[in-house]
């Protein structure tokens, strides 16, 4: 799998460093999980509005409609399109307690080459 990251803005913000270290180590290993072998994965971090945004997209199958809905809900693993071993339903879960405990957000959606989640987070001044 081929890693990508885009350059990251030079910006302060006030986080619990381990938690969110751990929430984006699980978006990644998401990513790497579903991608094949020759697949991508990429990291972009962004801020627009007050927002920061840490993106990870793949070139994996991308998410079924289930799991768009449920995919962040605790212990959800049935989600056929996506490999299950190993798979304990709790790395997007964990991912968006930690963006809700600073008051963001955890996004999941597709994109034409597969799948891609946002973690927002608002910065606090």
């Amino acid at each position: 799998v081929k890693f990508f990251c885009t350059e990251a803005p030079r910006i302060e913000v006030t986080v619990y460093q381990g938690d969110l270290d751990r929430a984006v180590s699980n978006l990644l290993d998401n990513a790497v999980r579903y991608t094949s072998a020759g697949g991508a994965v990429t990291l972009s971090i962004s801020v627009a509005e007050g927002i920061l945004t840490i993106a990870v997209e793949d070139t994996g199958p991308g998410f079924s409609a289930e799991a768009l809905v449920r995919g962040d809900q605790a212990f959800y693993t049935s989600d056929i399109s996506r490999p299950q071993e190993g798979h304990k339903g709790l790395g997007l879960f964990l991912a968006g307690q930690t963006a809700r405990r600073h008051g963001g957000s955890l996004h999941l959606s597709n994109t034409e080459h597969g799948a891609k989640t946002e973690l927002a987070v608002p910065l606090v001044k």
